[in-house]
């Protein structure tokens, strides 16, 4: 026997996805721990300007061509240029001089790491192995490509292996810390990042990436404590302050959470995310023009971001611009297709502008997506409800009443 739970069409308007603040491990980096590659860097000080290190080393190539520290300290300098091509042509020179030269495989594979060709990467760092067992920087670097391939168990191997030969190897702890939260094992996280803040207590992204465990644990006091001790040894962290906005967001304390994300906004006028939070948090308030202003330069300075289409297309939702909803939900859908929230929320744009069946069509697909999307599936509810397929609306509530049940 089928279940009748009878509900007013005006529940619908409460189903909506929540507001999409960027959380820890996004793809667009904010709240984001971020995995650090070690370069061995033979450049002074004084070498730091890169363009005029590289004419001397053109000049000392030029009066010894088999002079392979030249070639490796110009690629570091094009390295630290971001042309990691030239950096890899450069120490490629350097390992055909000198074939057993470790440190040149080590950075030639970061490069290679940077550009995303991991496989070549880690057959560098396999020789620079090869040539120095013992060499911690390169397990650490291996380690950290495997979890850019999401082989987190090997990568956590080489992190126990950086650690074994150089057990204050801070970054080794740092990076391990960063496999174990990808894994979602808070705890030893935790414990990682306590360990490389022991050995190394004043590098603020430790403390940065910690406070991002301790939000994910809803310690969000704790976290905050971390952020702000980020902040500390570093004042232009940008990603600490938008990171401790995110934290007093999810307290409700709105007002501070845009202080924090305006404080982001000063430092680095193109941080989209900074701006598509801030436009959550003034929504929060009621605050909706501001909000629209905030998602517009969001989207002005990424086109492509999802996360600031959606939540615009949210806004205007709360203002009755059905249409603007509808449209922005598109643009999330193209940009981010296997987002059920968009598919929803599309669904229940085309509901009000009275096109049932691509509502339908559109909550079916979230469904898809996620099938256990409880709100999917009492917004299809309503909407075959509404015109009359009260079999498939009872079949709906069945289902999302089991799912509320589990």
């Amino acid at each position: 026997m089928k279940i009748f739970l009878k509900q007013s069409i005006s529940t619908i308007i409460f189903l909506l996805v929540i507001f999409a603040t960027t959380s820890a491990f996004s793809s667009d980096k904010a709240y984001t721990d971020v995995g650090e590659n070690a370069i061995s860097d033979l450049v002074t000080e004084e070498q730091k300007n890169y363009e005029k290190a590289i004419v001397n080393y053109i000049r000392t190539i030029e009066i010894d061509p088999n002079n392979y520290i030249a070639y490796y300290n110009r690629g570091l300098a094009y390295y630290y240029l971001k042309n990691y091509n030239q950096a890899i042509a450069d120490y490629s020179k350097a390992i055909e001089i000198n074939p057993n030269y470790t440190m040149a495989y080590n950075n030639r594979g970061v490069a290679y790491a940077d550009l995303k060709n991991y496989n070549q990467a880690v057959t560098d760092y396999n020789k620079a192995i090869e040539i120095s067992p013992n060499f911690a920087m390169a397990y650490n670097n291996r380690g950290l490509t495997y979890r850019n391939l999401k082989n987190y168990k090997q990568a956590i191997a080489d992190y126990n292996k950086a650690i074994e030969i150089n057990p204050n190897f801070a970054m080794a702890y740092y990076d391990r810390g960063l496999a174990y939260s990808d894994l979602k094992n808070y705890s030893q996280a935790v414990t990682d990042y306590s360990k490389a803040i022991e050995v190394n207590p004043n590098y603020a992204m430790t403390y940065n990436n910690r406070g991002n465990v301790y939000k994910n644990l809803n310690n969000y006091s704790q976290a905050i404590a971390d952020y702000n001790k980020a902040i500390e040894i570093n004042p232009n962290l940008t990603i600490a302050y938008n990171n401790r906005g995110l934290a007093y967001y999810y307290l409700k304390n709105y007002s501070q959470a845009i202080a924090d994300y305006s404080k982001a906004i000063e430092i680095n006028p193109n941080y989209a995310m900074a701006y598509n939070n801030r436009g959550n948090a003034y929504s929060q308030l009621e605050k909706h023009e501001q909000a629209i202003a905030d998602y517009n330069k969001a989207i002005e300075i990424n086109p492509e971001y999802a996360n600031a289409y959606y939540n615009r297309g949210l806004t205007y939702f709360y203002l009755k611009k059905y249409n603007e909803f509808l449209s922005d939900n598109n643009k999330a859908i193209e940009f981010n297709p296997n987002d059920a929230r968009a598919y929803c929320n599309r669904g229940l744009a085309y509901f009000y502008l009275k096109k049932y069946q691509q509502a339908i069509k559109d909550f079916s697909k979230a469904i898809d997506i996620n099938p256990n999307y409880i709100k999917a599936y009492e917004n299809r509810a309503e909407c075959y409800q509404f015109i009359g397929e009260t079999e498939k609306a009872n079949e709906d509530y069945e289902k999302t009443k089991k799912l509320k049940d589990k």
